[in-house]
Formats: C-alpha cells, structure tokens, sequence
C-alpha cells in the first residue's frame, strides 16, 4: 500500500525514552535515521477489510451480535459500538521482511538497531491502519453514516478467542498473515481490528490512547 510515511527521529526516539532531541548522542540520532530509512524500505505494507452487514447491540447484556448469529459478549465493546449497525472488520500487517530484520539484529546483540527498528515498526502499523480507518471513514460518510474508532480482541474484556471469527471476515490469508492457535498474528507486526458505522456515529478523528487503559504503554509518549 502507497502511503505518505512521515516518520521522524523524535517520535521514534520518544518512544525510546528521550523527551527532546537535545539529550540525544550524536550516535543514537544517526542509528534512529538509518532504522527509519530501513524500516520504510523493508516493510510491506499490506491491508485487506470485510464488510459486516448487521450489527444489533444491547446495552443491558453487554451482547453484540454480528449478521444475525456470531454472539460478542463484552462491556468494553458494547460502548464503543454502541450506535452502530454495521461495520468493518480489518486487518494490517508490515510483513515478514521487518520482522525477520528486528530479530536479526537482536541474535546479532545489535540491541540499539533492532529496538529501535521495532519501534518504527510499530509506528508504520500505526500509520497504516489510520490510512484503512480513514477510507472507511469516508466511504461511511458518503453513505450519511458516521464511524466508531478500531478496537481489537483482547482489548477491554473483549476475549482474545474472537480473533478467529474477524480474521475470517477480513480472508486475512489473501495477505499473507497467518492466525495461530494461539489466536496470535504472523507476522507480529499485524494488526485485526473491528469499526462501527451508524447514523448516530460522529467519529471525525480517532487517537487509540484515549481509549487505552494500560498507562505503561509507550505509545502514551508519543503522538498516535
């Protein structure tokens, strides 16, 4: 996928702990540079989505119920769909290339390149899954629907094991990620993810943190 990808040195090294480019060794600045440009190089980023045609929502059971039969029963869920009564299931991926390169550089004890390829690994994720929200974005509102923000399993309450079932709506095989039994993603760097769209739904921006309640998370220290 074709994206405007305007990664900088101070959000990867934010993320790696630096509050302002002023601490940083001359170094470290050029190894952030070099794991960007390769980063940008190696990853391949791929998408595919599937569209979900009902969605009915109750509130009292904290119960989602998806094209008339898959059951998702979670509070967490439930609120931020609420309002919704179709939606997207999709899924991102940077591919086996990046990943392949980070672990290389961790067997090698290169720690500093392959932390800091990881991090800009996670922000070209991040990247492109805000590109997948904003098309569907704007293909909802030309319907005269709004949209919810992406949420995945695992997050909140939403038990992990729903995975399989969007992984199937999304034919997340057709780009080349891979779910384990385990209901883990492959390659790492993948991303599955549901979006709400309903008339009452006015979503115009989205930044996962606000939703995130690990506070750990070194996304917090950087502008997702």
């Amino acid at each position: 996928m074709k994206l405007e990808i305007d990664i900088t040195e101070e959000e990867v090294l934010g993320m790696y702990g630096y509050q302002s480019l002023e601490e940083v060794t001359p170094q470290i600045k050029k190894t952030a540079t070099e794991m960007i440009a390769e980063g940008e190089e190696l990853a391949n980023l791929k998408s595919v989505t599937g569209d979900i045609e009902e969605i009915e929502i109750n509130s009292k059971e904290n119960l989602i119920t998806i094209n008339g039969d898959y059951k998702i029963e979670s509070d967490y869920l439930t609120d931020k769909l609420f309002g919704a009564n179709k939606a997207t299931a999709g899924l991102v991926t940077t591919g086996f290339r990046l990943e392949k390169e980070i672990n290389n550089y961790f067997n090698k004890g290169d720690y500093l390149k392959a932390t800091i390829l990881d991090i800009v690994g996670n922000r070209l994720l991040d990247r492109i899954t805000k590109k997948v929200w904003h098309t569907v974005r704007d293909n909802a509102v030309n319907q005269g629907l709004g949209v919810s923000g992406y949420y995945s399993p695992g997050e909140g309450d939403w038990d992990i094991a729903d995975q399989e079932f969007l992984f199937k709506l999304a034919s997340g095989e057709k780009i080349g990620v891979n779910l384990t039994s385990k209901q883990m993603l492959s390659p790492q760097k993948s991303l599955l993810f549901i979006i709400g769209q309903g008339s009452n739904l006015e979503v115009n921006e989205y930044e996962p943190c606000q939703d995130c309640t690990n506070q750990d998370c070194p996304f917090h220290s950087a502008d997702r």
